[in-house]
This record gives structure tokens, sequence and C-alpha cells, in this order.
């Protein structure tokens, strides 16, 4: 494909002064967004444990998720004079029990090892955060050059555009979370085992092991390659047959190709795996760690127990422990069961099939999907015209549209829990690349420098700007215009979707600017199961409160009427107003009581605040 008609895209030094540009707004786009959030939940866990892993080299917290990203964002902690997180664990484990520390214990000793430093919480933060904010930049490059590879440098950078322009990207590529970086690995991952496949020597065999291997290091989640590989390999297989060729013997043949080289890279991926693991575990005793997955496994989860008892045995073979501490939290996140869900005013003991499409759709600009509509039916057509010879030629295009169909289908009929459209980021650089392909080669049809078609898609991504900009610097709970934006957005989802605890301190800065000398935060809310008519008590804890509100925070545990100045998280409110659905339903009417006021403000639209006189 010949590159877009455009002067600009015509010289390699332009091109990249281009993109260097984008990504630099970019990142002063996220920094300046970033530096007024508090951590939300996770992200103390994650430092807290990180730090942990680099400094004690042990894991007594954090085992649910692989420790690489954790390890980046604690790396330039180790220029500060933290105090240990030894202290803090100690601390903790003596008024906790260690099979508790998926529970409280863990929470207790993120906060304390967060807002007990002669640094501030902010201070912490935003050092870390800058090492997210570096990855995604990253991969918004990455982004951009594999797709001028496969494509032309236009396309490549409408790619970046559509990156660079993301909700969710800058909002989670700014937080100190898996989800970016695992994205990333997956990108890249995919696109290595296509060149590997291609041309399967020992160079592409290490590169695809080290990027496999640093992957799996970085998200439970992206175990889902494995079967991925295997029937892209096998697809790949079948493309390449002869014309008309159907004989077993060439599968047979094919297979025998790869198979010692598909082994060596799953050796040296285990290799990786042990390695990496190595860091955290050189303090961590092999019989204190047999121990405590005993003791958290039959605490918390007696009926896994049963099934894997042989997982703490293997943690005393030296060889193998670290592997059975990779596979004890990639267990534990293939086997969570959440029992709560909330989905457009209901609550469910189930996850909704329509959580991911519905959410996707709402929280991403309409924009985007009219190019996303327009880029995949023109890559089909393109598909179509050339068949076979593009397939051979462009595997990675289908490798893509494989992903997104694999990928999706895990998720929406597989998931137990609905935490978050962030589970979808992993296929958005392939959305990316897939509609830059397709929309670049319908604008490259005709010789014209500039036409209708030019100024149709420059429209979409000016529009896609205005539409994620003006929300700045709130990202997390962006809507598009179809739901009324963030301002009604969270009447659809709740959770991490619109609050994730990220407008503390701008509430503890409101509280200030207007005088106010003390505002009730609630806190409770009780369901009601329908299907066992059982009820169950929820209590939403966040330490940050007590920091940014301080002698002015009244921390009530009660869902009854109070007075006064009240502020209430928008997902507890959301939860504690929610209908039943119709199978598995829960419901809740702690805070049906607010639906006769309105909020005096929004605090970034994820904290309602209320006068109640």
């Amino acid at each position: 494909m010949k590159d877009l008609k455009i002067l600009l895209f015509q010289k390699k030094e332009y091109v990249y002064i281009l993109v260097f540009l984008v990504l630099i707004l970019m990142g002063v786009v996220m920094i300046g967004s970033l530096k007024d959030n508090n951590s939300v939940v996770d992200e103390q866990l994650f430092l807290s444990t990180g730090y942990m892993f680099l400094t004690e080299r042990t894991m007594f917290f954090g085992f649910e998720h692989p420790p690489l990203v954790r390890y980046l964002a604690a790396l330039p902690l180790l220029s500060l004079n933290l105090r240990p997180a030894s202290e803090f664990f100690v601390t903790t484990l003596s008024q906790s029990p260690l099979s508790n520390m998926r529970g409280v214990s863990q929470w207790n000793f993120a906060d304390d090892f967060l807002f007990n430093q002669i640094y501030s919480p902010d201070e912490i933060l935003f050092i870390s955060r800058l090492v997210m904010v570096v990855i995604t930049l990253s991969f918004g490059f990455l982004v951009f050059k594999w797709t001028s590879l496969v494509w032309g440098n236009g396309p490549g950078f409408l790619a970046l555009g559509l990156f660079s322009l993301s909700p969710l990207i800058l909002a989670h590529g700014q937080i100190v979370n898996m989800d970016v970086a695992s994205a990333l690995g997956i990108f890249a991952s995919v696109y290595y085992f296509v060149k590997f496949l291609q041309k399967p020597d020992l160079k592409r065999i290490l590169i695809i092991s080290v990027v496999f291997g640093l992957t799996q290091l970085t998200k439970a989640s992206a175990l889902l390659l494995i079967p991925y590989f295997f029937i892209l390999f096998f697809f790949w297989v079948i493309i390449n047959r002869p014309a008309g060729d159907k004989n077993v013997i060439f599968f047979v043949n094919q297979i025998k190709r790869y198979f010692l080289k598909l082994l060596l890279i799953a050796i040296l991926v285990i290799l990786i795996i042990i390695f990496v693991y190595q860091v955290c575990m050189t303090c961590y005793p092999k019989e204190q760690q047999g121990a405590d997955i005993r003791a958290v496994l039959i605490a918390q989860r007696p009926e896994l127990y049963q099934k894997i008892s042989w997982l703490p045995r293997l943690a005393l073979i030296p060889i193998l422990r670290n592997l059975a501490q990779y596979a004890f939290g990639a267990i534990w996140q293939y086997t969570r069961n959440m029992n709560f869900s909330y989905f457009n005013g209901q609550g469910s003991s189930e996850a909704f099939p329509l959580y991911f499409p519905i959410g996707y759709f709402i929280k991403e600009p309409l924009a985007f999907h009219i190019l996303t509509f327009l880029g995949l039916w023109f890559v089909v057509k393109r598909i179509k015209r050339k068949k076979s010879e593009f397939l051979k030629n462009n595997f990675f295009v289908v490798a893509s549209f494989f992903w997104i169909i694999f990928y999706w289908l895990m998720l929406v009929k597989f998931s137990t829990i609905n935490s978050g459209i962030r589970y979808l980021i992993p296929t958005l650089p392939f959305i990316y690349f897939l509609i830059a392909g397709g929309v670049g080669w319908w604008l490259n049809q005709r010789q014209n420098i500039f036409s209708f078609k030019h100024a149709f898609v420059g429209g979409l991504m000016a529009w896609q700007m205005v539409s994620v900009l003006s929300v700045y610097p709130f990202f997390l709970p962006y809507f598009n215009e179809l739901v009324g934006g963030p301002a009604e957005g969270y009447r659809y989802l709740a959770d991490v979707d619109v609050d994730w605890g990220q407008g503390i301190k701008r509430l503890g800065e409101w509280v200030k600017a207007n005088g106010i000398e003390q505002i009730s935060v609630l806190s409770r809310f009780v369901v009601k199961y329908e299907e066992g008519g059982e009820y169950a008590e929820y209590f939403v804890y966040n330490r940050n409160y007590q920091y940014y509100l301080g002698s002015k925070l009244r921390y009530l545990s009660s869902d009854t009427p109070v007075k006064g100045w009240v502020a209430i998280p928008v997902s507890l409110l959301q939860w504690g107003t929610a209908e039943p659905s119709r199978r598995y339903g829960w419901s809740s009417n702690s805070y049906d009581w607010l639906k006769d006021y309105e909020p005096v403000t929004k605090i970034g639209h994820s904290i309602f605040v209320y006068y109640i006189n």
C-alpha cells in the first residue's frame, strides 16, 4: 500500500517529528490529569508490595498477580529514603492472621506503607506513576511503528491518534496497575509470534521468548495467549499449504518443523518466569511459602484447595518453587467467582452478558465507533479482493482479527466478574491497527492530496479529540454523548468505570475551599439477595478520606439519613439504590432516601456532595 499523499508523511524525519510531538502532548495531558488524583483502589497495594519485593526480597503479600509491573513502578522509590516495608508487614501480621493475606491484612499493610512515610502519598505516587506514563507512551510509539510497517506512515499516524485520544488509555495508562502494560506485552507478543511463524530462525525464537515471557509476568490474563497461539499456528499452516493440497502429511511435516522450536520457546519462557520471580523469592523460605499457600487456600478457598492440594508441596522443591508461586496467582485469578455485579441500575450475583458490549459502546467515543465500522469494513473488503495472497503476506492482519474475536469471546462467555471495561484494553491496539489500515486504504483510492473523505475522517478525529479532552482531567469516568457523558454515565456503570476512589483529594480541597467544618462520608450499604432472601452488609473503606479530610471527617457506617454536609462515592450511591436483575438478582434500598435530594456538587464525577437540612 502506498503512503497517503500528504506532504508531511512523505519524509521520514517529518513523520517522527509529528509522532514525538503527539506523544509529548499526550504525556503532558496524562501528567496534568494525574497530579490531583489520590491513589485509586489497588495502587497502594501494588506499590507497597513492589517495594517489598525489591527491598525485602520476599512475597508475603501480593501473590495474586505476577510481579514485573510492580517492580517497575517501585524501582524509582529506591532513590527515596522510605521506611522499610518489613516494619509494616511485621506489624500487620501481628494484628491479623496470615491466612487473611488476601483480605484485611494486606490492605492494612498497603495503607500503613503509603501513609506513614516521611514523604507524602502524593510524592510517592507521582514518581511511580511517571513510570506508567513512560510505559504508555512507549506503547503508543510501537502502535505507530508497527502499523506504519504494514500499512504506511499515514495509517500509522492515524493509529497513534486513536491511541492518544482513547479515554481508557489516558485513564489507566497513568495508574499503577497492570492493564496497559499487559496490553503492550500482548500486542508485542502477537506481533513477534507472527514474525516467528513467517521465519522461525534462532533470532526470532529468542525475541518471541523474551517478549512472551515478560508478558506472562505482567498479568494473569496474558495466559490466554497460549491457546490463542495454538489456534493461530494451525491457521497459519492451513493458509500456507500448497494450492489444492489436503494431504495430512503436509500438516504433520509442518508440525514437526515447528515442534522443537515451540518447545524451545516454552522452555525459555519458563526460565524467564523463574528468573524474574527469584527477585522476590530470595528471602522467602520455601517452608513458609508452602505453609502460606496452604493457609490461604484452606481459609478462603477450601473447595479449590481440594483440587490443588499438591501446589503447596510443589513449593518445597527449590527448582520449582518460583513456578509454584506463579501458578498460585494464576489459579487464584482464573477461579475467582465474584457474586457481586452491577449494570444499568441492576444488581446480580452473576456477570451480565451485555456488560462488556454495551459498556464498551458507551465508554468509547462515538467518533471512534464510526471509524471502527469504516475501518473494519474496508479491511474486510480488501481481504476479499486479494484473499489468500493477502492473508499470507499480511498475516498480522489476520492475527489481529483473531485476537479480538478470541479475547472478546473468552471475556463475554466465561468471565464471572464485571469489574471494569478496562479488561478490554488488550484488544484496543489491534483495533487501532485495523482501523488505520482500512481507513488509510480507503483514503488512498484517489491520488488527491485532499478530498471529502479526508475531511470526513479529519472531522471524526476532531470530534473525538473534543469529546475526550473536554472531560480533562477526569478521564476515568468518561462516557460518550449518547448517554449524556460523564454527568449521566454513572447510571449505567459503577465501580472502576466511574469511581475507583480517585476523587478524595479533590473532595478535601473542595471542603477546605468552602470552609466546611465537618462532612459525613457514607460508607456502608446492605443488599438483599432475591434467590435465597439473604442479606449481606458491605463496608466501603478508603484510608484517603482520613488523610485528606482529617478532623473534618465524620465516617459513617450507617445507612440512616443524616443532616449537614454529606459525601458519597457514586458507586456506593448506585449500589445502595440498585434494583434486582431477573436472574440471581440483589437489591439495596440503603440510599433511597437520597433520591429526594440534588447534589450540591459532583467532585470529578465520582463523589456526590449533598447538604441535608
